[in-house]
């Protein structure tokens, strides 16, 4: 017995590997028949070129989407975190003033003891200061009471000595704790006053020096603030045109489907590709005679695969079938066997027959009529 089926498959291999050509062929075709000139274009093609234009621009637009979409999202990222950073170098900035409000609270309440000229109505700003100054000469004041106590001559007893040093401790301490008030003091007046008026109207050249350092802070947070609503103005913008691109979902969903529209729309492209090719293929169209040449070919080499696929598979129904013929044979010779034991017992049979029909007879005359028998 042959064995077809490897042939068979070799065969059919290389047929779909032709198939496969003729297929990329036609495509290839195809998307070369789309880009010629209107007036070189096959009359049957025309609206299947227009239905191509359609789909490259809906993957064309797709695709730009995305890019968008992404550079949307990468610049959202770039303006967040340029807006922590405006906004750290602005808390920055505010944190290194202390120093500044310090110096310019205490030029600024120097001049308000040492000028009688300057606007009583600033004087609630620098109240506090005046308590504080008021509250330290009197605690120096009582401390100086006691050293000249002290040193008065006058022998004090262990009693007395005894409150005077703890009084003198308390007075002392007192007076650290006042002067560790101070800097804080005139960080708050010098801030105060910073946000009003007060310098400009002074127009003090130390004043003015103390205060450079708070003009160019305030300088660069104008600039920060500045940008940061220009950064939440863009981004209001960009949010925006994401949303109208993304129909509201984030960039990974977004991403997904217009990626799932682009492979359907490129799947249904091909398509369109194969169907315009062999659009062309039977006009004969004289653009592309040399691919109408291999296209011929490869459909003869086809046809002869078909033939030979033919022949291989009648080959195979051959064997199948000279099995079936033998094996009916077969059956036959059985049965004719079977019919020859038969008709010989038939036979025997047709012999037994006519010797018991005799026998009957024989009995039969020999017993005589039945009923003078049963009436005996």
């Amino acid at each position: 017995m042959s064995d077809y089926g490897k042939p068979i498959r070799n065969v059919t291999e290389e047929r779909e590997r032709i198939l496969s050509r003729i297929d990329r062929t036609l495509k290839d075709l195809g998307s070369r028949t789309v880009e010629l000139p209107e007036e070189k274009l096959p009359p049957a093609t025309t609206e299947h070129v227009k239905q191509y234009r359609e789909i490259r621009d809906a993957i064309e637009n797709a695709s730009s989407a995305i890019e968008r979409m992404m550079d949307i999202d990468q610049r959202e990222s770039d303006i967040k975190q340029k807006m922590k950073d405006l906004r750290s170098e602005r808390e920055d900035l505010g944190r290194g003033l202390s120093g500044v409000y310090e110096q310019i609270g205490a030029v600024a309440f120097r001049l308000y003891q040492e000028s009688p000229l300057i606007d009583a109505g600033y004087s609630s700003a620098f109240e506090a200061l005046a308590r504080y100054q008021d509250d330290v000469r009197t605690i120096e004041n009582r401390l100086n009471q006691l050293q000249r106590n002290r040193e008065s001559g006058k022998k004090p007893g262990i009693l007395d000595r005894v409150k005077k040093g703890s009084k003198d401790a308390y007075l002392r301490n007192r007076l650290n704790v006042q002067e560790n008030r101070l800097p804080r003091l005139l960080q708050i007046t010098g801030e105060q006053l910073a946000q009003g008026d007060f310098i400009s109207q002074v127009d003090d050249e130390e004043l003015n020096r103390a205060t450079e350092p708070l003009r160019s802070v305030k300088k660069r947070w104008d600039e920060i603030d500045q940008e940061l609503q220009e950064l939440t103005q863009e981004s209001g913008r960009l949010v925006e045109e994401f949303n109208d691109l993304s129909g509201g979902h984030g960039l990974r969903r977004a991403r997904s489907e217009r990626e799932s529209d682009i492979a359907r729309l490129r799947e249904e492209l091909n398509t369109l590709f194969h169907t315009i090719g062999t659009i062309v293929e039977e006009n004969r169209t004289g653009e592309f005679a040399e691919t109408l040449k291999d296209l011929t070919k490869l459909r003869q080499e086809v046809a002869r695969q078909d033939e030979l696929l033919a022949r291989l598979h009648a080959g195979r129904q051959i064997e199948s079938v000279s099995r079936d013929l033998n094996s009916c044979r077969r059956q036959q010779d059985r049965a004719k066997k079977d019919i020859e034991e038969l008709q010989n017992q038939l036979s025997r049979l047709h012999e037994e027959e006519s010797a018991l029909e005799a026998q009957l007879q024989q009995l039969e005359s020999e017993r005589g009529d039945p009923e003078e028998l049963l009436h005996l």
